[in-house]
């Protein structure tokens, strides 16, 4: 069975989070690549792999996939608010990743919700 309509673009702005998590990463000294924002490309790519599994899965499985992939939301913006306290991050790239977090937590909320509801 397809994955929704809803679905590709979530796990596109997904990546498009990802990348440029990856690009900022490039830039960074190798302490602040290797530590915090280390952590965040990993939970971002695991938030990409729920929201895969998701797509693919069906009732229980699916909504349990999404449940953890916005805690994985939850756990980045966590650990970005940790990278721009630590000056890690500018105030722009924090708004900017920020502001795409709060995008894609409200898809995958809104994804929920119309799981929730369907009849079985």
């Amino acid at each position: 069975r397809p994955p929704p309509d809803t679905t590709p673009s979530v796990i596109h702005k997904i990546r498009e989070l990802h990348k440029d998590l990856y690009s900022i990463g490039e830039k960074l000294p190798k302490r602040n690549k290797l530590g915090v924002h280390a952590m965040v490309e990993k939970y971002c790519l695991e938030l990409l792999a729920l929201t895969i599994i998701a797509a693919f899965s069906r009732g229980v499985e699916k909504i349990s996939a999404l449940k953890e992939a916005r805690v994985r939301t939850h756990i980045i913006a966590h650990l970005l608010r940790t990278e721009h306290d630590l000056g890690i991050l500018t105030a722009d790239k924090y708004l900017r990743l920020s502001a795409q977090l709060v995008e894609i937590g409200k898809m995958l909320s809104g994804w929920i919700v119309s799981q929730t509801h369907k009849e079985p």
